[in-house]
């Protein structure tokens, strides 16, 4: 879905946008919005977190997701209060239509970002991001940010659109302690509709169902592919999880970011450093 640039910059989401998102939500469990963020603010961010990356790598607490092959590790984005922009974390296109999904005032809960760096040669298995027991309609969304127009040759995640609502945790998933889908289910919702791996513009908000299966693939490129992974929750679904914030923004928060709940939110007093 392509957001005007009179919507963008107006901050005012047509109804027939909202529409369209969640008509391809719920059908798929993933959608992409497109012109929804400035181009320089996420140039800034981006090689704000490719300097970052090449500290972090280096950290004794670095770990690669599912093996160093894939090439793919999680890094928080910088939480000074220079780097916290709403325009990604609470962006009000975006929570216009989180609201529609799960309710008024979504939680924020977690912040954090996927980085694809170059080189890599193994992809992740099929998984859901929950592998708990979990309701039958939408509870949690990640909104996955693109820092750098993304496709096959950089590393842009897989998708298996519909599968957020396809079939039973207990019956698709290889065990209670991962997410990782049985082969038999793979091959089977194949037949239906094969896993893609889109074409996203940087600056686009894609919305994904926690439920859907999904998987990292290699960055083939030469430079770093790099998502921001923010997720909010229905308030009725009472999610533990806390993400940490400066005190030093509280107030600015809870008065500018329109829309959410940061019930989810620890605030911590003091230099708050997000690659340890």
């Amino acid at each position: 879905i392509q957001l005007t640039d009179e919507e963008r910059l107006s901050g005012k989401t047509k109804p027939e946008t909202i529409q369209g998102i969640l008509k391809y939500f719920h059908r798929d469990g993933f959608v992409v919005l497109e012109n929804a963020i400035d181009e320089h603010l996420v140039d800034r961010l981006y090689n704000r977190m490719v300097q970052d990356n090449a500290v972090y790598v280096k950290k004794p607490q670095m770990r690669w997701n599912q093996g160093v092959d894939t090439g793919n590790t999680s890094q928080i984005p910088p939480l000074t209060p220079d780097w916290l922009h709403r325009d990604f974390y609470a962006n009000p296109h975006m929570i216009r239509v989180v609201e529609n999904i799960l309710g008024p005032r979504p939680e924020l809960r977690f912040i954090n970002s996927n980085v694809a760096v170059p080189g890599g040669t193994g992809r992740q298995a099929v998984h859901s991001d929950v592998h708990h027991a979990y309701p039958e309609i939408p509870f949690g969304l990640v909104m996955n940010i693109y820092l750098q127009d993304s496709d096959k040759s950089n590393g842009i995640t897989e998708v298996w659109c519909g599968t957020h609502n396809c079939a039973a945790r207990k019956d698709q998933q290889i065990s209670l302690e991962r997410g990782w889908i049985k082969k038999s289910y793979l091959q089977e919702r194949a037949k239906v509709k094969r896993p893609v791996q889109p074409k996203v513009q940087k600056g686009s908000i894609c919305f994904r169902d926690l439920r859907l299966w999904h998987a990292g693939m290699p960055n083939k490129s030469d430079h770093h592919r790099i998502m921001l992974a923010i997720d909010y929750f229905a308030q009725w679904y009472q999610c533990p999880m806390k993400t940490k914030l400066p005190l030093a923004m509280k107030e600015t928060i809870e008065r500018e970011w329109e829309g959410i709940s940061t019930e989810g939110v620890e605030w911590v007093d003091g230099d708050l450093n997000s690659l340890d």
